[in-house]
């Protein structure tokens, strides 16, 4: 069924993406009245509208949604289609999202932005939010440009969420290290690449909280402290009760990649307002990879 017209009806923009997917979850497990949109067509419904920001503004089918807050979670997410296709990625994650970001706020809504710590250089741990950005990837400048460009549409209009690397139980890559180490297969994960991870349940309720606030400004979200990929995998696989003698680090300049940040974390200062804290990266591992679960 779908939502009523009401002032406290939900917008999430991209919600076939893992944080669109959860929060869309969330908000109706709260019955909060949510429309959705997508670019796949396989997958609208009465409640689910499609929009592909890659397409000219007057396809978007905006002007009949009711919609207090909107959560922008469409983007171009990955590095390396952000580093080819520069400016068609730059057409969907800067343009056209702010573009969309304007039209709500002229139909009166309040837009929630979902950003990442690449917007910083990674030189220096527990980035304050207020910190000059100096992106060094296609993806974090996109990110950074688009903050910009949002915050001086309407500063109290616009909230900004910053996410570190976001976490689920079925995370790829870490699902491939626990089903070879399962299978008794080596395992090569990064000893000089850094994250500081969250889990998408946590990054799911700092970005719930600031919609239900209308929070504006910059909010970041971050795990208390940085480990490598090599240390995570060292950690899950002794809580699994895996053999850690099949876990092989390598640096990541073997797999080419040309940017590790020594630091991802961001202060989260702001999390206290919504009643939060920053998790210390040992609960993320016992949250997501608990072996009772």
């Amino acid at each position: 069924m779908a939502p009523q017209r009401s002032p406290r009806s939900l917008l999430i923009v991209g919600s076939s993406g893992t944080i669109g997917r959860s929060l869309a979850a969330w908000f109706t497990g709260q019955n909060h009245p949510v429309w959705l949109t997508t670019r796949d067509a396989t997958a609208i419904d009465p409640q689910t509208r499609w929009l592909d920001l890659a397409q000219p503004v007057f396809t978007w089918p905006l002007d009949d949604l009711p919609c207090r807050v909107a959560v922008l979670c469409a983007a171009v997410t990955s590095h390396k289609a952000c580093e080819e296709n520069y400016a068609a990625s730059y057409a969907i994650n800067v343009s056209a999202t702010v573009e969309l970001a304007e039209r709500l706020i002229e139909a009166g809504s309040f837009v929630v932005f979902l950003s990442t710590n690449l917007v910083f250089d990674g030189t220096i741990p527990r980035v304050p939010a207020e910190h000059p950005v100096n992106p060094q990837t296609a993806y974090g400048q996109q990110k950074a440009e688009a903050e910009q460009a949002l915050l001086s549409l309407s500063p109290d209009c616009v909230a900004i969420v910053r996410l570190t690397k976001v976490l689920d139980r079925g995370f790829p890559l870490v699902q491939g290290w626990i089903d070879a180490l399962g299978a008794g297969q080596p395992i090569h994960p990064f000893t000089d690449l850094y994250l500081a991870p969250i889990s998408l349940e946590f990054a799911t309720a700092v970005v719930a909280q600031v919609t239900q606030k209308r929070l504006s400004g910059i909010i970041q979200a971050s795990a208390q402290n940085d480990l490598s990929y090599a240390e995570l995998a060292y950690r899950l696989a002794e809580k699994l009760c895996l053999n850690t003698n099949l876990i092989q680090p390598v640096s990541c300049q073997s797999a080419g990649v040309t940017y590790a940040p020594r630091h991802t974390t961001l202060a989260p200062d702001r999390l206290q307002s919504l009643g939060m804290d920053a998790p210390e990266v040992g609960q993320v591992i016992d949250q997501l990879w608990d072996p009772n679960l």
